[in-house]
């Protein structure tokens, strides 16, 4: 892992905030829509808002664009070509840029997916979230095990070389035995990365509901660890080496997307709800597809909430928070050089007990966290918040 920060390049997120169904476990901001001219009218939107944005947004060349979602397979290929042309049209790309396109597993076959890459899609991540019918009824998903599988051949077929799978572990009902299984299906495809991620429910979300009233039962804490590190070492062993906490990904493809955010890279996010970060500024979108659609043509601005306005102090510390999710941790020196050496010697002194504990380690001017950490991490990197 390289040991500067990222600032001289830029990455795009562009957000379609449709699904066919709102899956019971998801917060991200999403509607259920299956009308085609409103996905028209939202990919007119996204062009506008992309074409206006200010020159000094521009100046850095693009890396990576990200369709994020939602579900973004239910634009049609020539909408998400559209899109990726006025981002063209008002960028400049690496010629070896990472457009990723996140996909339902039930909404595309070969054809569109050889549609979707000739519109320059070069990356596909496939929501399979898991690859048992009864796992998947849990988690509301649209989508069969033997849809999964179906998606995960055509996306082969089709000649993508650069493949995720989404997969969720800790679901209701699920035992370590279930998810590895899961996991071995998965691996046995062969995809270049695999991110699996502890289910994490916020309160107001209907899976949350269900459990409260008795309903469903998560698993219990010591199995979910058994789960998380297993995978690990099962992922290890087939090539799928570990790079952030719940990302592995075969030498040379590792996201580049999401690696500028761990890095602290600057982002310019488009579509309702969509975050965008430069230098300590981050603001958003409005998390509301009417706003969204009545702002201003050309006026940047409109319709944008500014989050925060960071101070180099708080930078710092946002920098050391999300590069220690990384495998590889933060480079001392490189962090020294661009944020102090006052700040520096404070987060060591801070990480000392965690240190103490086995959780963090320093080894060759680096600071990670060991693997036990993993599964404490929002535990120990709180103590670099303020």
């Amino acid at each position: 892992m390289e040991s500067r920060w990222p600032q001289d390049s830029l990455g795009l997120y562009v957000h379609i905030p449709f699904c066919r169904n709102k899956c019971p476990y998801c917060d991200f901001y999403s509607l259920a829509c299956s009308d085609p001219a409103q996905l028209q009218a939202y990919t007119e939107s996204l062009c506008r808002e992309i074409l206006s944005c200010p020159p000094k947004y521009r100046i850095k060349p693009v890396d990576s664009l990200y369709f994020g979602g939602g579900t973004p397979s239910l634009l049609t290929p020539r909408q998400i070509g559209t899109i990726i042309d006025a981002a063209a049209a008002g960028f400049t790309f690496h010629k070896e840029a990472e457009i990723t396109m996140e996909i339902n597993p039930a909404t595309i076959n070969q054809g569109t997916l050889k549609a979707y890459q000739k519109a320059g899609v070069n990356r596909v991540s496939l929501g399979l979230q898991g690859l048992q019918d009864k796992e998947l009824k849990v988690l509301g998903r649209i989508h069969s095990a033997a849809d999964a599988i179906k998606a995960i051949e055509a996306t082969k077929a089709a000649g993508f070389d650069n493949i995720n799978f989404d997969l969720i572990y800790g679901i209701p009902g699920q035992t370590i035995t279930d998810w590895m299984h899961c996991l071995q299906q998965a691996i046995d495809y062969q995809p270049h990365h695999i991110s699996m991620y502890l289910l994490q429910l916020e309160p107001q979300v209907p899976m949350s509901r269900a459990i409260a009233a008795g309903q469903l039962a998560l698993p219990e804490e010591a199995e979910v660890e058994a789960m998380y590190y297993r995978a690990v070492d099962s992922l290890h062993d087939k090539g799928l080496k570990q790079y952030e906490i719940s990302n592995f990904a075969r030498d040379g493809y590792a996201c580049r997307h999401n690696l500028r955010y761990w890095q602290f890279g600057e982002y310019l996010g488009f579509g309702a709800a969509a975050v965008s970060r430069l230098g300590g500024l981050r603001w958003m979108n409005a998390a509301d597809l009417n706003i969204y659609m009545a702002r201003e043509p050309n006026r940047a601005s409109s319709g944008q909430i500014v989050l925060e306005d960071m101070t180099p102090r708080q930078q710092a510390l946002e920098a050391m928070i999300m590069g220690l999710r990384l495998t590889s941790g933060v480079n001392l020196e490189a962090y020294r050089k661009r944020f102090g050496m006052d700040l520096a010697q404070e987060l060591l002194h801070r990480a000392e007990r965690f240190i103490d504990h086995g959780l963090l380690e320093t080894d060759n001017g680096w600071l990670r966290l060991t693997k036990p950490g993993y599964l404490l991490s929002n535990q120990v990197l709180c103590c670099f918040a303020e």
